[in-house]
């Protein structure tokens, strides 16, 4: 699922796509790098968030991002919870205008019913 969710995203035009999750032995990661590396797109470790999955670790994730003045036109979470905390930082940022997904690709794996 996380494949061809960055591949959809791929497809939408985002060429620079950061990724907010756990990294070591996670499916979801190995997912959002085989599309990347289809399509021939760089594995930039400046994209990468490695937090816990969870919506604290989401919030971490995304700080971490605009720490680091990531110019990624896409985020992809891996799971719902760290989209929630991704999104609870980039509204602390005052990103008002953003407007997910309108304005950037905003993808999350494992829909959960809150």
């Amino acid at each position: 699922a996380a494949y061809a969710a960055v591949s959809r995203l791929i497809e939408l035009g985002h060429k620079k796509i950061a990724y907010i999750g756990e990294t070591d032995k996670e499916e979801r990661y190995n997912g959002y790098c085989r599309a990347l590396e289809h399509a021939g797109i760089p594995i930039l470790k400046g994209y990468i968030s490695n937090v816990k999955l969870s919506s604290e670790g989401g919030y971490q994730g995304a700080n971490i991002l605009f720490d680091r003045d990531c110019d990624a036109t896409a985020w992809f979470c891996s799971n719902d919870m760290t989209a929630i905390g991704a999104m609870r930082a980039v509204k602390e940022h005052g990103l008002q205008g953003i407007r997910i997904p309108d304005t950037g690709g905003y993808l999350h794996y494992q829909h959960r019913r809150y």
